[in-house]
């Protein structure tokens, strides 16, 4: 719980303004540490240390501690979806999609996710895979943006 609470707070830090951005990372912080208090390995809470600061230009840093992570706790969804986010923002659209495929299907409750599956479908060339994607999107949330 105290990971999800991380991940939560992190989440919200790294879209954040810049002058929520330090309030919004010592609540995600606080928590990470809760969170590796009582489970040193904890994976959602290894997440948000390893995005603790706004990437600038730490990708490829943050790259290979998700890849050491991910090969720790390969059924997390959190982890499968940070790594794909950041394969995606380096141009990693293949090795992205699996990642993102499998946390949407484990966790399929966000648009912002499942928005950017569809986007890796789409710049992948896999039209009908995208527009399946879409169309559930719509489906499941009509009045979303």
């Amino acid at each position: 719980l105290w990971g999800m609470l991380a991940l939560a707070y992190g989440q919200q830090s790294q879209q954040s303004r810049q002058q929520d951005f330090e309030r919004l990372q010592a609540h995600a912080q606080s928590a990470a540490d809760r969170a590796l208090a009582l489970d040193p390995d904890n994976p959602e809470a290894q997440v948000v240390r390893i995005f603790r600061d706004r990437m600038g230009g730490r990708r490829a840093q943050a790259s290979r501690a998700l890849d050491a992570l991910i090969r720790r706790h390969p059924e997390s969804p959190p982890v499968n979806r940070a790594y794909g986010y950041l394969l995606a923002q380096t141009g990693r659209n293949r090795e992205a999609l699996p990642r993102m495929a499998f946390a949407v299907a484990r966790e399929p409750d966000s648009p912002q996710d499942t928005y950017a599956l569809a986007q890796m479908y789409w710049t992948l060339n896999r039209l009908e895979e995208a527009e399946a994607v879409y169309d559930r999107a719509f489906a499941q949330w009509p009045r979303h943006y």
